[in-house]
């Protein structure tokens, strides 16, 4: 039975042991009436905590008289045997429920423990009745009548209470049968049925035997004889107007109030129909306290104070009968169920079990975790309903205490934050448990926790800084102070003891190690260490100790023992004499080694400013003017400032101060010669040029460049007679005429050379006088007009006054100016006009045209002096002699193309075999005179010529003339120039002119806008040229003999013959030939080589310049 026990109650713990949040369950289970010192459990081993790190032990909160617990082990045993009908009478389940606290706090656990205690069949059904019941029915009780009979009771739990009653009969006749059925308290009620109709005549009692029989195993069971009477027939049974009744009261409702009236009828008359009404047999004495029946009225009342919470409540069923009072009379039976109704009229009770005491105060370290366990707390209402919800709060906790929810109505108290005794180390908490009814009714229960103190706090010097002061020159071992610190904590805790930590291996400050006194050893100089500073510890006496810091600081205050001093004995400034009054000239600066007012200088000036032209700000050293500054008055000023503390006594210092004016040009120069005494001066109107007339006197109070003068005439020299030099001198620098005898006033300007200049102006009178003369030291005879003319007085007033008029040859100058001025503008005019008629001649050109095919002919039957014959059908070669030197000229006749550049070019693949004009051999005839030079002017000459002619042979006969050359007068020019054209102005010629000498001609194009070879212009020729030129230059070997523009399209020639170049020379002519075909000239090296082209250039071969149209 034991080893059964022990294997079920394993299992079962696996299956109900729970941990959740609000703690863990364990259920144990345990037999009934066991020996004391039975095993019930162990927590250590289903914790799992047997061989934890931490030891636990275990404790209960709340005290149990069945149960014991190990602290230690955590094994519970029973400590005596126990009853379950004792404990739990008529429970269908009966449980000890105990709350088990795992500690230390830092592993706490909360073990809710359930101990099932399981019931024996050990109790046997006992009918309340211990003699024989007897009952009396009329023998006309209707068939299926039941009758309430007192069953027995058994205390075990239902398995093992009464399952079933049983009915023998001693007779064979048996009327009655049973009917069992489960009561509202949860017990097997039985009735009597009567099964058939009753006859006292045949059978006037019956003997039976009641038996009820429980679950257990064997069955135990009770019997009880029964005595059915059968009486006379009672005409009419009182009868109920119901069979069963309800009702609700309030289970504060006073003793004596009515419950419910009953009413029973009974037809009869006399004592058969009077009723009397009683509780039925099976009603328990309990019942009969609390209600009582009126046997007449049949009124139901309250006979003892109702408790909805009673154990026997809430619901009382009550049997009562009415029976008339005749003979043989037969009662008949109801049924009034009670129901109680709940009333808030219990307050909720509070139970507060803790760990430390039993009845507290709570004692707990201050260093205790968060969430560490004060105490379980329980509440019970026996209300029900919102009457018996109850909501529980905490106090007095200043949020550091909280609870913590378990079960329904069982909560933990515990710590929610940080607790720390110097803050507070009491606290009285309060538990206010509130129901939910109307009205609420509320508990109070209060304990006190205590906090212990902790080593938690190092001592604190309340400053990370103390400040002390000693004065310099103190005497050794002075004490500057006491410092102190405090350790809220408690006992040896808080017991402090102080200590100096310096860096220094000589101790400059001791302190007193329990009363914390200060004491500077050694005599100190502020000018040396103006501050000590050391750290000093505070140590409290716990094991291990804690210690507070503070930075020590000793200020030493100055003495005045230093005075002060300049940075430089003597100070030199300059300052110019133009600045304004205010102006700083410098500062002069002092410290003092003291500090405070000892150090607080004062600046003055001692001596040397006689004059108050500085001053000196007190405060930081900064000198000022004071008045204006003359250099021309003073150059130099040498001051004596002083310096003072402020300390007592005063100290003081001086130094020297030099300032140094610098001149500037604030003196405009003085003219002292002429004055107002003497401005006129004689000159003889036979002086040659160089005659000192006079000589202007002038000073300049600066100094240096700023007293520099020159001197000028700016007005009055309108013939430009005299001249004045650097020095003032008046000299003649014209030979003089009779006409200019008289007056001449020059006004002179003397100007200094300042960087801002600075000037005056004077007038001299010179009278060119035809009386005086010059001995050759001085002038005689002058002074007939005075010494001195008036400024208002002008020369030509003076001369018409003094002079004759026919020697004033001044008064006929504008009318000549004028006539010659009009002159000139008609001039212009003309000129206007007839560049006009010129340009308007030279449009009608237009349709004047070359006719090349005649040209090409005649060349081709002319036996001119050619030095080559026909090449190729499509290229031939001219030789024209130029100063006895053979030039050839190749022609070819090529198709226009595009090149990349956008501009025309001529390509050898497009020849055409061509007949040269007859025409053309015309020109070859022409000479050119000896001497003729051909510079840029006579070319442009020549071709407005050419084109007044309107014949473009001429122009052609031009080029063939400049080709000749400037110096050649004798030599003849036989040229032959092949061209052809289809008139289409889709050809192009190529000429390559080569010297046989091996000096070739350049040919290059040229911009002919007038800006280097002042040529014709597309504005002096019109549209029908476009202003391209030929430039025509000899060269030696590859040496050009002129300049090019980088992209050719502008040419500056030499103005004289330069000395490289070899006879012939050549000078870059301007030519003017058409606008419709461009000619591309390139330069050949000599007669003998292959013809090879200097290297082309983009800029060289872009545009063509030799245009003409074949027409």
């Amino acid at each position: 039975m034991d080893l059964l026990r022990t294997v079920f109650l394993g299992l079962l713990l696996e299956l109900i042991g729970v941990s959740s949040a609000r703690g863990i369950e364990f259920t144990y289970l345990v037999l009934e009436e066991e020996l004391a010192g039975t095993h019930v459990g162990n927590l250590a081993q289903d914790l799992m905590v047997e061989r934890a790190s931490v030891p636990r032990t275990f404790q209960f909160l709340t005290e149990s008289p069945y149960v014991a617990i190990n602290n230690k082990t955590g094994e519970l045993t029973t400590k005596r045997a126990i009853d379950r009908e004792q404990l739990c009478p008529r429970a269908r389940v009966c449980e000890l429920k105990l709350e088990v606290a795992v500690l230390p706090s830092q592993v706490f656990q909360l073990v809710q423990v359930k101990i099932s205690v399981q019931d024996k069949n050990d109790n046997t059904p006992r009918f309340r009745s211990t003699g024989e019941l007897s009952l009396d029915l009329s023998e006309a009780t209707a068939v299926d009548t039941r009758v309430p009979l007192d069953g027995a009771v058994d205390l075990d739990s239902d398995k093992f209470s009464i399952q079933s009653y049983t009915l023998q009969s001693s007779s064979d006749h048996m009327p009655f049968t049973l009917n069992t059925f489960t009561g509202v308290d949860g017990t097997l009620n039985v009735e009597l049925v009567v099964n058939q109709p009753l006859d006292r005549e045949r059978h006037s009692f019956y003997h039976l035997v009641l038996t009820a029989i429980d679950g257990g195993n064997p069955k135990l069971y009770d019997s009880q004889v029964l005595f059915v009477n059968i009486l006379d027939t009672n005409d009419n049974s009182p009868l109920f107007d119901k069979a069963t009744y309800s009702v609700d009261i309030m289970e504060n409702t006073p003793v004596g109030s009515l419950v419910i009236d009953l009413n029973a009828t009974d037809p009869d008359e006399g004592t058969n129909g009077e009723i009397v009404y009683s509780f039925g047999s099976t009603v328990p004495d309990s019942m009969k306290k609390l209600f009582a029946l009126d046997s007449v009225t049949g009124k139901l009342t309250v006979a003892a104070p109702l408790d909805h919470e009673a154990s026997g409540g809430p619901v009382y069923q009550l049997t009562v009968q009415a029976q008339d009072k005749g003979v043989n009379s037969a009662p008949t039976f109801a049924t009034v169920i009670v129901n109680v109704g709940d009333k808030n009229d219990n307050a909720p009770k509070i139970r507060l079990n803790f760990v430390t005491t039993k009845n507290g105060p709570v004692v707990l370290s201050e260093d205790v975790p968060v969430e560490t366990f004060l105490a379980y707390l329980t509440v019970v209402d026996k209300d029900g309903g919102l009457n018996g919800k109850v909501n529980v709060t905490l106090l007095g906790t200043d949020g550091l205490f909280g609870l913590q929810l378990v079960a329904d109505n069982q909560y933990l108290i515990v710590t929610r934050a940080p607790l720390d005794r110097e803050t507070k180390p009491t606290f009285n908490v309060t538990v206010a448990a509130r129901d939910a009814g109307t009205p609420s009714r509320t508990t109070y229960k209060s304990f006190k926790v205590v906090l212990t103190d902790v080593n938690d706090n190092p001592p604190d010097f309340g400053s990370g800084e103390l400040l002390f002061d000693l004065t310099e020159n103190n005497a050794p071992g002075v004490s500057v102070g006491r410092v102190t610190a405090t350790d809220p904590d408690e006992g040896d805790n808080g017991v402090v003891r102080y200590s100096i930590r310096d860096d220094r291996p000589t101790k400059r400050v001791y302190v007193d190690p329990v009363l914390g006194t200060i004491v500077v050893n050694n005599a100190m100089d502020r000018e040396e260490t103006s501050l000590i500073e050391v750290t000093v510890v505070a140590t409290d006496s716990a094991t291990p100790p804690l210690e507070g810091t503070a930075k020590l600081k000793i200020k030493i205050l100055d003495e005045n023992d230093n005075a002060p001093s300049f940075y430089n004995n003597r100070y030199a400034f300059h300052i110019a004499e133009s600045v304004e009054v205010k102006t700083q000239v410098g500062q002069v600066i002092a410290a003092d080694r003291d500090t405070g007012r000892n150090a607080k200088l004062a600046f003055a000036i001692s001596s040397g400013d006689m004059f108050g032209k500085f001053s000196i700000d007190p405060q930081n050293g900064e000198l000022y003017t004071t008045g204006k500054l003359d250099y021309e008055q003073k150059k130099k000023y040498e001051l004596v400032v002083s310096v003072r503390d402020n300390g007592d006594p005063q100290k003081d210092a001086k130094c020297i101060v030099n300032i140094f004016i610098q001149d500037v040009n604030d003196n405009a120069p003085k003219i002292t010669f002429p004055n107002t005494n003497k401005n006129v001066v004689y000159v003889p109107i036979t002086s040659k040029p160089g005659f000192l007339a006079t000589s202007i006197q002038a000073t300049d109070a600066d100094e240096g460049a700023n007293g520099e003068l020159s001197y000028s005439i700016t007005n009055g020299n309108r013939r430009g007679i005299f001249a004045i030099s650097d020095k003032g001198d008046i000299r003649t620098v014209k030979v003089l005429k009779k006409s200019w005898e008289g007056l001449h006033s020059l006004t002179i300007t003397v100007t200094d050379h300042g960087a801002t200049p600075q000037s005056a102006s004077t007038v001299i009178n010179i009278i060119l006088d035809s009386t005086v003369t010059y001995n050759g030291t001085q002038v005689i005879g002058g002074g007939r007009y005075g010494d001195y003319i008036p400024s208002n007085q002008s020369a030509q007033e003076w001369n018409k006054a003094h002079i004759p008029a026919s020697q004033d040859d001044d008064r006929f100058s504008i009318p000549i100016i004028i006539v010659i001025a009009l002159s000139a503008v008609l001039v212009l005019l003309v000129s206007i006009v007839v560049i006009v008629i010129i340009k308007c001649r030279r449009l009608n050109k237009e349709d004047r045209t070359y006719n090349c095919r005649q040209a090409e002919t005649t060349r081709s039957n002319s036996t001119g002096s050619l030095a080559r014959g026909q090449k190729r059908n499509n290229q031939r070669d001219l030789v024209v002699t130029i100063n006895e030197t053979p030039v050839e000229i190749d022609y070819k006749v090529n198709n226009r193309k595009e090149d990349p550049d956008g501009q025309e070019s001529s390509s050898p693949e497009s020849l055409a075999d061509t007949s040269p004009p007859d025409s053309e051999s015309k020109l070859l005839k022409k000479e050119v005179p000896a001497g003729e030079e051909h510079d840029a002017d006579e070319s442009g000459a020549e071709h407005k010529e050419g084109s007044e002619r309107g014949d473009e042979e001429s122009e052609v006969s031009r080029l063939l003339t400049r080709l000749k050359g400037q110096n050649t007068s004798d030599d003849s020019l036989n040229t032959v120039l092949s061209n052809h054209d289809s008139g289409r102005g889709d050809s192009d010629r190529e000429v390559r002119a080569n010297s046989a000498c091996g000096s070739p001609v350049d040919l290059r194009p040229q911009s002919c806008d007038g800006s280097s070879m002042k040529g014709e212009t597309a504005s002096e020729t019109g549209r029908r040229f476009p202003g391209r030129c030929v430039v025509v230059q000899p060269m030696r070997g590859r040496q050009h003999l002129g300049t090019f523009s980088s992209n050719y399209d502008s040419y500056s020639p030499p103005r004289t013959r330069p000395a490289a170049a070899a006879a012939p020379y050549y000078r870059p002519v301007p030519v003017h030939l058409g606008v419709s075909h461009p000619w591309t000239f390139r330069p050949m090296l000599d007669a003998g080589s292959p013809k090879q082209p200097y290297p082309q250039s983009k800029h060289y071969w872009k545009q063509p310049f030799f245009p003409y149209s074949p027409e």
